[in-house]
């Protein structure tokens, strides 16, 4: 997956690069994403220290501000909220929910082929602060992340003067390796991805 998001983001810029013309104005987009992710590293890791079984995802929140360089590329600073939700329904005892949190800002582009309805190449590095909600583990601080993605991006309203308002679907996959330490014998677990499979919709505006 690591050699999958650097050949996307090679790409973005390839294809951005081989673009003649320059944009007649520089415009700037809003972009706001709302996704799920599936974590099968942070699944695991949950199944080996809980005595039960784990169902671990994250809802992904995404905010970025995009600004037009060439005709098809933007890019522009980002910031994603990762809720870690953990579930689980020991023996015995009442099933509940805990929740650790990712913080991502960082940098994104995206390379759009077409004219709307258009499908698009997306990469973005990030330098991630995890937090454990949990006295069972601690999560190492400020790593880099790194993700690719690939999307359908559609109009949804009419033109504005400079730029029209559109909806957007798109998977990936995030990469955010961490070191995470196990409170009850110190034991620590190199590069955990709490990344994963994601799906996420949005608009941008």
């Amino acid at each position: 997956m690591r050699k999958i998001a650097i050949l996307v983001a090679t790409m973005v810029l390839l294809c951005a690069s081989s673009r003649e013309s320059q944009a007649d104005e520089q415009n700037y987009f809003m972009d706001i994403g709302l996704g799920v992710m599936i974590m099968p590293e942070y699944n695991k890791l949950l199944n080996d220290i809980y005595a039960a079984k784990m169902n671990g995802f994250a809802i992904d929140y995404k905010l970025s501000l995009q600004r037009q360089i060439i005709q098809g590329l933007t890019i522009g600073p980002k910031i994603d909220l990762a809720l870690l939700a953990t579930e689980y329904n020991p023996p015995g005892r009442a099933f509940r929910q805990d929740f650790n949190y990712v913080i991502l800002p960082g940098v994104s582009g995206r390379y759009t082929f077409k004219s709307l309805p258009s499908v698009y190449l997306q990469a973005e590095i990030d330098y991630g602060w995890s937090q454990s909600g949990t006295g069972r583990y601690d999560f190492e601080s400020w790593t880099v992340a790194y993700g690719a993605f690939v999307g359908y991006s559609f109009l949804v309203d009419e033109p504005l003067p400079d730029h029209g308002a559109n909806a957007y679907v798109e998977v990936g996959y995030l990469e955010f390796p961490v070191d995470v330490t196990l409170n009850d014998n110190s034991e620590v677990r190199k590069n955990i991805n709490l990344g994963g499979y994601l799906l996420r919709v949005g608009v941008i505006f």
